[in-house]
């Protein structure tokens, strides 16, 4: 069953040498001019699935498909108006049964928001703001091309801390171009003044298709934090945010009790989802959907015709794997995992303290500096 939706906006006030996703900066008055055009499509395009997602028909398709999380991704969605939101959960509750308190999260950049816009999107029905701080040190904030100023992202801390939202995070990146251990700890100290329900903290991920991936082709740029400064600044974070009262939950992400990410949970716990809008991976009736990151092929694509991928029983199961050892719980080694775990590297990495074993199994703090390579092990067996 569905329980959550992805809404991507794709506008943004500058474009970040960074970002892979579909995302493209766009002036105010385009802004204005082809907004209306691309949210028109977004909304044909939950017409489309919410009616096609599974089969057979039922008259009452809010019996059937019920999300209990939106997630309005990007992109920069603050960059669009409150209207534009609620018309969106409107649209939505067409098809779907969203509880009054569901999570309803919107992502934020600081340059594009203020108190007003902020309760504006409050009263649209967002409960939940993501803030894009990143870093405060002006220097490497500058580096990053975000359009936005520390005194930006200190005010709209300040604003969405004391307007009542539901719950709200802030996200952070490390292993930056000229970043030391010495000033990634000054980000996470300046972050936690501001008292937080969520942090997430990610290690800088240089894509080849993006400008960062053109200037820095290699890990070992000079520019770059060596690969044993990147993991004191991760065991950093994690000492700091776990001082703070934040417990991490999944490896990039830490929060308060009861201030978990329900949304992102759905895609670690491989639960089916609806995604919508250019560059959307969605997930609905045991099939997997990717739609184009070319904004002008989205707007003329016939999603009936839409290749879709069938997931197997078995790889839903290595997905089940795979996605749950990134959380703080682990999983349950029940009968139906075990053929798809190597047992040997399961027994080595025990051994070597970097997988605990009880009756969940999960990765020891050793084990998620390794995770990429011990989980990627764990799953070399000739099973399937």
């Amino acid at each position: 069953m569905v329980r959550s939706a992805y809404i991507h906006l794709p506008f943004c006030k500058t474009k970040c040498p960074y970002c892979d996703f579909a995302s493209e900066a766009i002036s105010p008055v385009e802004h204005q001019q082809r907004s209306e055009t691309y949210i028109a499509r977004l909304l044909a395009e939950i017409d489309y699935r919410a009616t096609n997602a599974a089969r057979p028909m039922v008259a009452e398709m809010s019996q059937l498909l019920s999300p209990w999380t939106i997630y309005f991704g990007g992109g920069t969605p603050s960059l669009e108006s409150p209207e534009t939101i609620a018309g969106i959960i409107k649209h939505l509750r067409r098809y779907y049964t969203i509880d009054a308190d569901a999570e309803i999260t919107l992502e934020a950049n600081p340059g594009t928001i203020d108190r007003a816009k902020l309760a504006a999107f409050k009263d649209a029905g967002v409960n939940r703001i993501s803030i894009g701080v990143q870093t405060f040190d002006p220097v490497l904030l500058q580096k990053l091309g975000r359009g936005h100023s520390i005194e930006d992202t200190e005010r709209a801390l300040s604003d969405v801390a004391s307007l009542g939202f539901k719950s709200w995070s802030l996200d952070l990146i490390y292993g930056l171009p000229g970043q030391t251990v010495e000033s990634w700890q000054q980000t996470l100290e300046r972050a936690l003044e501001f008292k937080p329900a969520h942090i997430s903290a990610y290690a800088l991920s240089i894509e080849a298709t993006t400008p960062y991936g053109a200037y820095y082709k290699s890990s070992k740029h000079p520019e770059l934090p060596i690969e044993d400064e990147v993991a004191t600044m991760y065991e950093i974070t994690a000492a700091k945010l776990q001082a703070a009262g934040l417990a991490r939950y999944e490896i990039s992400n830490w929060a308060q009790p009861g201030h978990e990410s329900q949304h992102n949970l759905t895609y670690w716990l491989a639960d089916e989802y609806l995604a919508v809008g250019v560059g959307a991976h969605g997930y609905l009736n045991s099939k997997r959907y990717a739609n184009p990151k070319q904004l002008s092929e989205y707007m003329t694509i016939d999603f009936s015709e839409q290749e879709q991928l069938e997931i197997s029983l078995e790889e839903s199961r290595i997905e089940t794997i795979l996605l749950g050892l990134r959380l703080e719980s682990g999983i349950d080694l029940i009968d139906e995992l075990k053929p798809y775990i190597n047992v040997a590297k399961l027994e080595q990495f025990t051994q070597l303290g970097l997988i605990e074993r009880g009756p969940t199994i999960k990765l020891t703090d050793r084990g998620i500096l390794l995770s990429n390579k011990v989980i990627a092990e764990l799953l070399t067996t000739n099973a399937v």
